[in-house]
């Protein structure tokens, strides 16, 4: 049973590329938001995107944490592309075409 006196948060994490320091370079970057609050998960992605990968890093986001929703959608390893190829290559191994489910 859910206690409307508990507060309940989720994480959302990325990583991007930025030349920040010279040389491109992996960094990766968190927000903490509010699912059941109006608004807070695209605050929490717009102050990644813009705040901190655009405008402090001069990044590029390249993952996305979000399965369902694209949130990210210049993402280069969004988790949807990332679970398919895994599933691809499963089905290839075992000599089936797939995914779907390795046909």
């Amino acid at each position: 049973m859910h206690d409307p006196k508990v507060e309940v948060t989720a994480t959302g994490a990325v990583s991007f590329q930025s030349d920040f320091q010279g040389s491109p370079k992996m960094y990766a970057s968190y927000a903490t938001f509010h699912p059941g609050k109006k608004g807070s998960l695209d605050r929490a992605v717009d102050w990644l995107t813009d705040a901190y990968v655009h405008r402090l890093y001069k990044g590029k986001v390249v993952t996305d944490f979000d399965e369902v929703t694209r949130r990210f959608p210049d993402g280069t390893f969004t988790l949807s592309k990332i679970v398919f190829r895994l599933v691809s290559q499963i089905c290839r191994s075992r000599g089936r075409v797939g995914p779907p489910l390795c046909g």
